[in-house]
């Protein structure tokens, strides 16, 4: 919702996704630092707290990437080329968990919170390279057309008459339903069923595999759906 506010402050896309990045990698360091603090009352609010403004962070980065990715892309081009990065992505996060979850799992003996700090502070550091290899994008001017003061009020408003007001009511309400459960799903697998973290990560990789398959398959399909009918 303050996407757009936010990249107009900024002054272009780039210079906000690149701020933001390196914003993120900021805020994974304290992260790190907490699972090796000493308890003190506040700590898990301190945590949420970090949590919230590097996921607030991300979904800003998110509009504004595919913002600029729109103009980079011909219009049947980008479910292939969304579609094959979806699939290195999730490659990607596949070599990453599993890396994550043999960390955890050897240094849980040792010192679970030492395995904790390792991780966020290896985040930090490639979010930190991401924002560097962000800098390197061409920063193309962003065009305002007619309808760019559309407000989220008045799109609630079209809710009636636009399947896609619909349509992005129901995906969010199915995410937050998900997010909402979420919070609880690790917590439930890990001290409840007595999940490993090896074991963990395995769950978590099924999702990353199913959506390794399918991403290219929804890519084509896309940009199918996107050409021109003569």
């Amino acid at each position: 919702m303050f996407a757009v506010w936010a990249v107009r402050l900024a002054g272009s896309r780039l210079r906000f996704l690149v701020v933001s990045a390196a914003l993120q990698a900021t805020v994974l360091f304290p992260i790190a630092l907490l699972s090796l603090t000493v308890s003190f009352s506040q700590k898990i609010f301190v945590l949420i707290a970090l949590m919230v403004i590097f996921r607030v962070l991300g979904n800003l980065i998110g509009t504004a990437w595919g913002s600029l990715m729109s103009d980079y892309l011909l219009p049947n081009q980008r479910g292939r080329y969304l579609g094959w990065r979806s699939q290195v992505v999730g490659i990607a996060g596949v070599l990453g968990m599993g890396f994550a979850g043999i960390l955890l799992f050897v240094t849980k003996e040792i010192s679970p919170a030492l395995g904790f700090f390792v991780l966020f502070i290896l985040a930090s550091v490639c979010r930190l390279v991401s924002s560097v290899l962000l800098g390197k994008m061409v920063d193309l001017p962003l065009h305002h057309s007619r309808h760019g003061k559309f407000s989220f009020l008045m799109f609630l408003g079209r809710f009636k008459e636009d399947n896609l007001a619909r349509f992005l009511l129901y995906a969010a309400s199915i995410l937050f339903a998900a997010n909402l459960a979420g919070t609880y799903f690790s917590v439930y697998v890990l001290k409840e069923l007595h999940f490993s973290y090896v074991e963990y990560t395995a769950v978590h990789l099924s999702a990353v595999i199913a959506g390794l398959i399918s991403f290219p398959i929804w890519g084509r399909h896309a940009d199918i759906v996107e050409m021109p009918r003569s």
